[in-house]
C-alpha cells in the first residue's frame, strides 16, 4: 500500500479542514488572551504617557514653588552703548530700585609700537627682558615683585619682525606681539593681555649690535635708536556708582553692586540709570508653562477614563481606581485655597478652572494679579506648618512627587501591577498553545490511522466487488 503523505488522500475525506476546524475552537480562548494583552498594554503605555506628562507639570510647578525661582529679576540701562546692566543668575539677590552709573575712563592695555622697519629686515640678536608691574605719575616703571621678569632670546640668523614676534609670543611674558604692516612699512605691536593699570609692562633690550634696541620701552633718550613708542597706556575703569567712585582694572564690574554685572562700554559725562526690578517676562512664562503642561496632562487622563460616544470606545483606563483617584487629587489640590494671602485661589489671580478641569487664562485678573508679584507669589509657594497652608504649586509638586517617588508611588506601583498582568497572560498564551500543539498532534496522529483504515476498508471493498463481478460473469457463462 503506498504511503499516505496527507490527510484524506487515501479516504478521500477532507480530515485536513476537520482538524483544522477542531484546532480553531481549540484555540478561541487565545482571541480572549490577546484582547486582554493588548488592552494590559494600552494602560501602561497611557500610565507612560501620563507619567511624562506629569514629570512635566511637576518641573512647571516646582519653579512657581520656589522663591527664588518666582523672584527673578531684570536690569535695565538707560544707555545700553554706554554701560549694560545684567542680574547675575537671574537671582532675586539685587538690590530693586534705580542705581546710577557715570562712566569716566575705560579700563584699557598697554599698547607699543616700533618705527617702520623692513619685513625681512634683521634686528640683529640678544634678549629682551619684560616685566610687568606700572607707572608711576612722574614716568618711572614700578616692576610687579610677584611676576618675574621674562628673558625672550633673539638669534641674529632669526631676528626678523616675524621672527621677534613668534619668541615673544612663544616666552608667555604676560603679552602679545604681532605684525601690523602698511605702505610704509612693518611695525612690531606689542600689547598686554590684561587692562589694568597695574598690568602695563617695560621692555629692556640687551643687544648684540643690530637695530635690537629699537625695541625698547621706556625708550632710550638719545639717538640714533629711538624705541618702541607708545600708542595706548594702561589704565583702569573709573566710574561714579550711585555717586561713589571705583576703579577695577577691567570693564566688567561685578563686586560693586550685590547681584549685579556691569558691563562698561563708552565714557560719559552724565550718570546712566540703572533700573533692577521684578522679571515679570520670566514671571508669566513661568505661569504659562504651568497651565500648559496642567492642560496637557488633564486632557491626556481625561480622555484616557472617558468613554467616547462617537467612536462607541471606552478610554484605557476607565474605571482604573488608580487612574480616578490621581484624577481626582490633583483637581482637589488645583481647585484648593490658602488663607492668609491677598489671593485665595488660582481663579482670584486669573487662572480659571473649567467644568473639564483645564485652565483658562483671564488675562486682565492675571495682569493684576503679576502687579502684585508677591502676593501672587505667596499663593503659589508659601510653605506652611505640616503643609497646612501651602502655596497651590508646592501642592502640587508634592503630590506628584508622591505619585511618581521611589519607586512606591501610585504610578510605579500601578505599572509594575500591570506588568506582571501582562506577564501572567502571555504564559497562560503559551500553556494555550502548547496545549492546542498537543491537540493538533494528537488529533493528526487519530485522522492519520482513520485515514489508513478507510483507506484499506475501500481497497478491501474494491477487491471484493471485483471478486464479485467476476463470480457474475463465470456464472453467466
Amino acid at each position: 500500500m503506498a504511503t499516505i503523505s496527507s490527510l484524506g488522500v487515501g479516504s478521500g475525506l477532507d480530515l485536513n479542514g476537520m482538524v483544522s476546524k477542531l484546532v480553531a475552537l481549540e484555540r478561541q480562548p487565545l482571541q480572549g488572551l490577546q484582547s486582554r494583552a493588548s488592552a494590559i498594554q494600552a494602560r501602561i503605555s497611557t500610565f507612560g504617557q501620563l507619567g511624562s506628562q506629569l514629570a512635566q507639570l511637576a518641573d512647571a510647578a516646582s519653579a512657581l514653588a520656589s522663591s527664588s525661582g518666582w523672584n527673578t529679576q531684570r536690569a535695565s540701562s538707560a544707555e545700553s552703548a554706554v554701560v549694560q546692566a545684567a542680574v547675575k543668575g537671574g537671582s532675586g539677590s539685587a538690590q530693586a530700585g534705580i542705581h546710577t552709573v557715570r562712566v569716566q575712563q575705560l579700563a584699557s592695555a598697554q599698547t607699543l609700537a616700533s618705527s617702520s622697519l623692513g619685513a625681512s629686515t634683521a634686528l640683529g640678536g640678544g634678549s629682551l627682558v619684560i616685566d610687568m608691574g606700572r607707572y608711576a605719575a612722574d614716568g618711572s616703571f614700578e616692576a610687579d615683585a610677584a611676576r618675574s621678569p621674562v628673558t625672550v632670546s633673539i638669534s641674529a640668523a632669526a631676528s626678523t619682525p616675524a621672527d621677534v614676534v613668534a619668541a615673544i609670543n612663544a616666552a608667555n611674558a604676560g603679552i602679545s606681539a604681532s605684525t601690523v604692516t602698511d605702505a610704509t612699512g612693518t611695525r612690531i605691536v606689542l600689547n598686554s593681555r590684561t587692562s589694568g593699570e597695574a598690568n602695563a609692562f617695560r621692555v629692556q633690550v640687551n643687544a648684540d649690535g643690530g637695530s635690537l634696541a629699537a625695541l625698547a620701552y621706556p625708550p632710550d633718550a638719545g639717538p640714533p635708536v629711538v624705541g618702541l613708542q607708545r600708542s595706548r597706556a594702561a589704565a583702569d575703569a573709573i566710574a561714579l556708582v550711585n555717586g561713589v567712585s571705583v576703579q577695577s582694572a577691567t570693564n566688567q564690574l561685578d563686586e560693586v553692586l550685590p547681584g549685579l554685572s556691569l558691563t562698561l562700554s563708552r565714557a560719559s559725562a552724565s550718570d546712566v540709570a540703572i533700573t533692577v526690578a521684578a522679571d515679570g517676562d520670566a514671571r508669566r512664562k513661568q505661569l504659562d508653562d504651568f497651565v500648559k503642561a496642567w492642560n496637557t496632562a488633564n486632557k491626556t487622563l481625561a480622555d484616557a477614563l472617558a468613554y467616547n460616544e462617537t467612536t462607541r470606545q471606552a478610554g484605557p483606563l476607565q474605571n482604573d481606581r488608580v487612574a480616578l483617584a490621581m484624577q481626582q487629587a490633583l483637581r482637589s489640590a488645583l481647585r484648593s485655597s490658602r488663607s492668609g494671602g491677598e489671593f485665595a485661589r488660582l481663579s482670584d489671580a486669573g487662572l480659571e478652572v473649567q467644568r473639564d478641569g483645564s485652565l483658562r487664562v483671564n488675562e486682565g485678573k492675571l495682569a493684576a494679579a503679576l502687579a502684585q508679584g508677591q502676593a501672587l507669589g505667596s499663593l503659589l509657594h508659601a510653605s506652611g506648618t505640616a503643609g497646612v497652608s501651602d502655596g497651590i504649586a508646592l501642592r502640587l509638586k508634592n503630590l506628584i512627587a508622591g505619585f511618581n517617588g521611589d519607586g512606591t508611588g501610585a504610578l510605579s506601583n500601578r505599572n509594575s501591577a500591570l506588568q506582571a498582568e501582562l506577564k501572567r497572560n502571555g504564559a497562560e498564551q503559551d500553556r494555550v498553545n502548547d496545549r492546542v500543539d498537543r491537540i493538533q498532534k494528537q488529533l493528526v496522529k487519530q485522522y492519520t490511522a482513520l485515514d489508513a483504515n478507510v483507506s484499506k476498508l475501500n481497497a478491501l471493498n474494491g477487491y471484493v466487488s471485483q471478486q464479485i463481478t467476476n463470480w457474475n460473469r463465470s456464472n453467466n457463462n
